[in-house]
């Protein structure tokens, strides 16, 4: 717990002044007043998780790449030190406005619970169970980051190499590797935490008196984090993907809820969804909100600040999209569709089209390859059967019906004319299309757990609200049935807590990556593990592959990088 620790107060000053840092044009050019302290820290975690992906084209990420960070974030104190504090003091301001504490023992209540949740999280980052793709290939990819930072054809020594994450890149930098002697994984861990804080605020119902749609979505957010708790400590792109999802969506409501006519945090937030993009490419439907922000800036011919957030997007997303180029001659492993580099490391397309197929089928819960072309009619009775749990076929329910009754809710908004609920309709919208696309694509939970919970959450929560608006005597009631879901989660999440207890006890260092057993094997001058049973590996056999038949060397040494062997094909 003592690593973790410090690891995550080493996050939040480097995070927060990289934040700080990149926020304060737009507080200083446009007079917006940031409203949440959390503000700065995601929108750091973007800023220094492009660093990292920038450093890695040229070299390891580890201590240079640390050093520069610090260096950069002690000349922004020097030079712009009492700039940053005066902004981090009016959205402290703000903060203490919308909380309106004036009772002094709620405050100490919320500091207190605030202190007791950092703890219990702090001990569910440092040991818990490692999920199965972590000590697959989350591991391996971190650490090859590390080390070399990107090297051409990876995704040719292992395939899943080339699934490629910025949160992995994130983590690799504060892995504190060249430090502790030991790689480190606890961003998801602290980002879980800042969700649990966002999430408790939809409490504050009782206190105003008003239902909130965002309420709904904090619900959402509290049971997404009770999920994966037993699971936070491992560096799954999943975790990363869905909390980045649950942020942006709630924020957005915030806004719409307060009528912020300002374009720029619906903008900044369009930024987030693309750095979402880049830690897993399936979110990239939620990018539709980025109509609001567009027809904003295009009704009032504001082209240098379309420009502005242009670059932003595209400085987001480049790197992302140049080291999978480098990892698997592809734009997007393993969309094999957009082929447009010829480098000779280039992955097989076969190999790509099979992994997709793999991805699809298994989400689907179908283990015979040759049968992943099972019309939806028959793929889908037996993927809500047999690989949902009792609540997540519930969830599911309740999003299909979600699905209908919002063209209901919809047109009513639209007949009736009622233009402040519009951006509604664009969550709602996008939501859809996320969805939409889970469940048909590759439904397992994990890569979507967001979208089943926010849809029917959004959609009933409207219902929810227009009754709780009419009848005031409503809240109450309707609030406490969202504190019954959340008391349920809290009391399943404290039998995972028991079982780490039990499995884990105390540690002042996290807890490690699993170690399995493996044979050697040259692949030229490079020797690389092959795991002996199953194709998990975890972090110490490094480099590793599940079968090196087909592994060429691409030169001489580690950093030339891979290619596939054609030549053993038909062998």
């Amino acid at each position: 717990m003592i690593s973790v620790f410090f690891n995550w107060i080493y996050i939040i000053v480097t995070a927060g002044t990289a934040g700080c840092a990149v926020l304060y044009p737009f507080y200083r050019l446009t007079g917006f007043k940031f409203r949440r302290l959390d503000s700065y820290f995601y929108a750091g975690l973007v800023v220094v998780t492009v660093y990292a992906q920038i450093f890695s084209l040229f070299a390891g990420v580890g201590l240079w790449a640390n050093l520069g960070m610090l260096l950069a974030c002690l000349a922004l104190n020097f030079f712009l030190g009492k700039k940053l504090w005066k902004m981090l003091y009016d959205t402290w301001s703000c903060e203490k406005t919308e909380k309106n504490e004036k009772n002094g023992k709620r405050g100490a209540v919320c500091a207190i619970l605030a202190a007791c949740l950092f703890v219990l999280f702090l001990y569910g980052t440092s040991v818990g169970f490692m999920m199965y793709d972590s000590n697959l290939y989350h591991a391996q990819s971190i650490r090859w980051i590390e080390e070399y930072g990107v090297v051409r054809g990876l995704g040719n020594l292992h395939s899943r190499l080339a699934y490629n994450s910025a949160s992995f890149a994130l983590t690799a930098l504060y892995s504190m590797k060249f430090l502790l002697g030991q790689s480190l994984h606890t961003v998801a861990g602290l980002m879980a935490f800042a969700a649990c804080l966002d999430g408790l605020r939809f409490l504050r119902l009782f206190g105003r008196g008003e239902l909130l749609l965002s309420d709904f979505a904090r619900v959402g957010e509290l049971y997404y984090v009770t999920i994966i708790f037993r699971e936070m400590m491992s560096p799954a792109s999943d975790y990363f993907t869905m909390l980045l999802i649950f942020y942006i969506i709630i924020r957005w409501l915030d806004l719409l809820e307060r009528k912020e006519e300002s374009t720029v945090p619906y903008s900044l937030l369009c930024v987030m969804a693309v750095f979402a993009i880049t830690v897993k490419v399936s979110a990239g439907i939620i990018l539709l909100l980025v109509l609001k922000p567009a027809w904003m800036l295009i009704r009032e011919k504001r082209g240098k600040e379309i420009f502005v957030y242009l670059g932003l997007g595209l400085l987001t997303a480049v790197p992302f999209f140049a080291r999978n180029v480098i990892i698997s001659g592809f734009l997007v492993y393993p969309y094999t569709e957009i082929d447009w580099f010829a480098v000779d490391w280039r992955m097989p397309v076969f190999m790509g089209q099979y992994d997709m197929l793999e991805i699809q089928s298994w989400a689907r819960g179908i283990t015979y390859l040759p049968a992943h072309d099972l019309p939806v009619t028959k793929w889908l009775p037996y993927w809500f059967k047999h690989e949902l749990a009792g609540l997540e076929r519930l969830w599911v329910l309740a999003a299909w019906t979600a699905l209908l009754l919002q063209i209901g809710l919809i047109l009513h908004i639209l007949v009736k004319k009622k233009r402040e609920q519009y951006g509604v309709i664009l969550v709602l919208a996008a939501l859809t299309a996320c969805y939409g696309f889970w469940q048909f694509s590759a439904p397992m939970m994990r890569y979507g757990y967001a979208y089943p919970l926010l849809l029917p959450l959004l959609v009933y929560g409207m219902l929810a609200c227009n009754m709780a608006g009419r009848w005031k005597k409503l809240v109450v009631p309707i609030g406490m049935m969202l504190v019954l879901i959340v008391c349920y989660r809290c009391e399943r999440m404290s039998r995972d807590i028991v079982g780490i207890v039990k499995e884990h006890g105390m540690t002042a260092m996290q807890q490690d990556y699993d170690d399995f057993d493996a044979e050697e094997v040259q692949v030229g001058n490079v020797t690389v593990y092959v795991p002996e049973h199953g194709d998990q590996i975890g972090y110490d056999k490094f480099p590793s592959t599940p079968d090196a038949t087909y592994v060429a060397p691409r030169g001489e040494n580690i950093e030339d990088g891979f290619l596939y062997n054609y030549a053993l094909i038909g062998q």
